[in-house]
């Protein structure tokens, strides 16, 4: 299986807090199955089973939208609960 792992979060202020942990650890975890992982940023790879996307931005558009399978983790809704907390 080849996975295309959006690896953003690692290249921004995620990197230090818990969206960034939680990437590098499912990374470092899945690197050690029997799984084709291809790191990427902007561009979706061609030619894979999975895109899976370690966060989801509520306010913002951050997923391409294409034909392949994807997976996306939604880590935190507090936002949408509470909007006056959280202002754009």
């Amino acid at each position: 299986m080849k996975i295309g792992f959006n690896v953003s979060p690692l290249q921004s202020g995620h990197s230090t807090r818990g969206i960034g942990s939680y990437t590098r650890n499912l990374l470092e975890e899945l690197r050690k199955k029997d799984i084709e992982i291809i790191e990427f940023t902007d561009k979706v790879p061609k030619d894979i089973d999975l895109i899976f996307y370690p966060w989801f931005d509520l306010f913002f558009r951050t997923l391409h939208v294409n034909e392949i399978p994807t997976l996306v983790m939604v880590h935190d809704t507090m936002p949408l609960i509470f909007p006056k907390a959280y202002p754009l």
